[in-house]
């Protein structure tokens, strides 16, 4: 035997188990797939958060020691960004070492907190 059941938000339905005569409930049960599986907004705001955007750029300036890189990067879509100059911080696990200004670099950006982005990749531009 089923009944639908709704309570505060949560959605499901009410199962009889025909061995034991108890009562279960099935939670989620009753919404389709796609509404089982919905982001949250907070989770949604943690996955748009971690989230690769990409780029194409030219280096103007490198600072290892403070793990930061000037890039002139192109428009980036993904973000909303025209064209312009910037510099970003760059993750701790990204090598510096062979990135050198004038160089056209292929680079990916994860949003941090606030309106911050962080390269956490870089590598030679594809030709």
């Amino acid at each position: 035997m089923f009944a639908a059941i709704a309570s505060v938000g949560i959605q499901g339905i009410l199962c009889s188990d025909r061995e034991s005569g108890s009562w279960r409930v099935r939670i989620g049960a009753g919404r389709s797939s796609a509404q089982r599986h919905a982001l949250t907004p907070a989770a949604h705001r943690s996955t748009q958060a971690s989230q690769l955007i990409t780029g194409k750029g030219v280096v103007k300036k490198v600072d290892p020691a403070k793990k930061t890189a000037n890039l002139n990067h192109e428009p980036i879509p993904a973000i909303g960004w025209p064209a312009m100059s910037m510099d970003f911080a760059v993750a701790p696990a990204v090598d510096l070492s062979k990135v050198q200004p004038g160089r056209q670099v292929d680079f990916g950006l994860e949003k941090g907190s606030g309106s911050n982005y962080t390269v956490t990749s870089i590598t030679p531009a594809a030709k």
